[in-house]
């Protein structure tokens, strides 16, 4: 996610800790929080990135999401938050040992963050996951194999070679 946000011409660095996140922020900075092993489709990072900060993605709690974050009895953590840097200052005393992620997302969720609905079945279609186990990452990586196009010279590569191609991929 990283590098394709830099090569996109976002710039980013990964941080650990409050302190290290306060000495990259300016007093209008938005900071975006991902999920640890968040995989999430371009859409996703946009509607987060068009929102006034704070804002978090947040789906229906459900079977489909299940690895994310709850925030509330009825939603869960879509994965992605905007976070105003006065929110992070805010942060800036937490204990070494409180999860910093959680922490902030927590504190978005306390200021009435706006919530942008992410639609069940992107969970259900894998197209947001979180990549915490093998079966997982294969269902993301065959999904993402299954949607790209084929860009073959005839019908005899688009019939055979693109099947066979995604048979073998994952």
């Amino acid at each position: 996610v990283v590098d394709r946000l830099n090569a996109g011409g976002v710039s980013t660095r990964p941080v650990r800790t409050i302190a290290e996140i306060l000495a990259e922020l300016q007093s209008d900075d938005r900071l975006l929080l991902v999920a640890d092993a968040l995989h999430a489709a371009p859409g996703q990072y946009r509607a987060i990135a068009n929102a006034p900060a704070p804002a978090l993605l947040a789906a229906p709690d459900g079977p489909t999401t299940l690895a994310f974050e709850r925030i509330d009895a009825a939603a869960r953590w879509g994965g992605l938050a905007l976070l105003p840097a006065t929110l992070v200052a805010e942060n800036s005393d937490i204990p070494a040992d409180w999860d910093v992620g959680s922490t902030l997302l927590r504190s978005a969720v306390q200021a009435n963050a706006l919530r942008i609905a992410v639609d069940p079945t992107l969970f259900e279609r894998g197209e947001i996951a979180i990549v915490a186990d093998p079966a997982t990452a294969n269902a993301v990586e065959t999904r993402l194999l299954q949607n790209i196009p084929f860009s073959g010279d005839g019908t005899g590569q688009w019939l055979f070679f693109a099947p066979l191609a995604r048979l073998i991929g994952p």
